[in-house]
Parts: structure tokens; C-alpha cells; sequence
């Protein structure tokens, strides 16, 4: 159970990650 939890963890943060750099990279290409 714990090894499940952790990955829904990393995987969470890793999209939320991508997610913010692709933005900002959106931000600064166009801005």
C-alpha cells in the first residue's frame, strides 16, 4: 500500500511539474 501511495505521489508532482515549466515556458515564449 505504501509503495502505491508513493508513486501516485511522485507521479502527481512530476505532472504538476511539467505542467507549471510548460506554462511558464508558454508565458515567456509569448510575453
Amino acid at each position: 500500500m505504501t509503495v502505491v501511495i508513493v508513486a501516485v505521489v511522485v507521479v502527481a508532482v512530476l505532472v504538476c511539474s511539467c505542467v507549471v515549466f510548460l506554462r511558464a515556458r508558454g508565458r515567456s515564449k509569448r510575453g
